[in-house]
């Protein structure tokens, strides 16, 4: 009958030992993050994601004639899709930096006036270029989804 009571013993102290990781204090690179320090990595996102919206944005105003050689680089420069994933992630990081329902509300009736805005610039574009006419009907689609979640955030409590 010792022998049980034995591993058991063993078991317990072996338990205990797998623990005791567990209770330690966190490092400070795994402390959970101040609130004012969510918002500054949100804010220095917002940043990056304006100045890439930017690049892109004037890569598009003047877009390549038709014909020209261009590397695969400079067509996704001139081309709808880094606009629509950099909206995105600029969007993500706004609604991260916001606090409340009511800076999500802000954050995203700014968003559908900014949308309305670059699908009116598109639209100029696609009156001129046909292949654009495609784009613009994308946008058309995130302006609406941004208009439902705006809806959505506002009909919540």
């Amino acid at each position: 009958m010792r022998k049980p009571q034995r591993t058991l013993l063993v078991g317990v102290f072996l338990g205990g030992l797998a623990l005791f990781p567990a209770l330690a204090p966190a490092p400070q690179e795994l402390a959970r993050p101040k609130v004012g320090e969510l918002k500054d990595l949100a804010d220095q996102r917002v940043k990056v994601c304006e100045r890439m919206l930017d690049y892109y944005r004037e890569s598009q105003k003047a877009p390549p004639a038709p014909g020209d050689q261009l590397s695969d680089s400079a067509r996704y420069a001139a081309g709808y899709e880094p606009i629509q994933l950099w909206s995105d992630r600029l969007l993500d990081a706004r609604l991260d930096g916001s606090a409340d329902r009511k800076g999500r509300i802000k954050v995203l009736a700014a968003e559908v006036d900014r949308l309305k805005k670059l699908e009116a610039e598109i639209l100029a574009v696609a009156a001129n270029q046909a292949e654009w006419v495609i784009a613009a009907r994308r946008i058309e689609f995130y302006r609406l989804q941004a208009e439902f979640r705006l809806a959505r955030e506002r009909s919540s409590r």
